[in-house]
């Protein structure tokens, strides 16, 4: 993720166990204006300006328990204390006020030539998905509902991928996310397809946000 947020943003981006640590790197290395921490709400040492909190629009609060009995890093309560709420996809799950955005595939290309595609390519043709991501079936659904059919491979969040885990005896093309594609060493002889996924606020909830956060940073 790291990874993927340095070449999007062309930000610098500094990765550390301590959220404090690694916004005084940024502070120490050159003039900041504005410090985003990814994954940061339950960093308590950490001050902050503007809390937004993501949640998925699929899984919602699931059964309503934290870690590990449930999904949740915090206690749904604490939707009330943030700044701003952003739903991602197009699930049942929505809170009143909250913005969201929805996955939208920015384009598809074959690991290690420079070749590009579209899914619309592979329509109709049967297909393997590798996934190590919080939710796969996300992926997975994406892909069939542009006419592939996917045969499924859902490894944990954050999995170490192996060569092993894309090579197949049918030779079918495999498709994955950008950030599993980011954990591989190059020189994987499998037909690999990378799927890059962008975001899109729906409506004006987007334009709302940004309004709200650029208030708060102004002060």
């Amino acid at each position: 993720e790291p990874v993927l947020i340095a070449r999007s943003t062309r930000c610098l981006v500094v990765v550390a166990p301590s959220r404090v640590a690694a916004a005084k790197a940024l502070l120490g290395s050159r003039r900041v204006d504005v410090i985003l921490s990814d994954d940061g709400l339950q960093h308590n040492a950490l001050a902050r300006d503007f809390e937004i909190a993501v949640v998925d629009s699929i899984r919602g609060v699931g059964n309503g328990f934290c870690l590990p009995a449930g999904p949740l890093r915090e206690p749904a309560e604490r939707l009330q204390e943030v700044d701003a709420v952003l739903v991602t996809g197009l699930g049942p799950w929505m809170r009143p006020g909250a913005v969201r955005a929805v996955p939208r595939v920015g384009g598809v290309y074959r690991m290690g030539r420079s070749e590009e595609r579209s899914l619309a390519d592979f329509s109709g043709k049967r297909v393997h998905a590798v996934a190590g991501i919080a939710n796969p079936e996300r992926f997975f659904s994406m892909l069939e509902s542009a006419g592939l059919e996917v045969v499924r491979h859902a490894h944990p969040d954050h999995a170490r991928l192996r060569q092993a885990d894309f090579e197949f005896r049918d030779k079918l093309p495999v498709f994955l996310t950008e950030k599993d594609a980011v954990k591989l060493a190059s020189g994987i002889a499998a037909e690999i397809w990378c799927v890059a996924l962008k975001f899109e606020f729906d409506g004006s909830g987007g334009d709302r946000l940004v309004d709200r956060v650029v208030e708060v940073i102004s002060k």
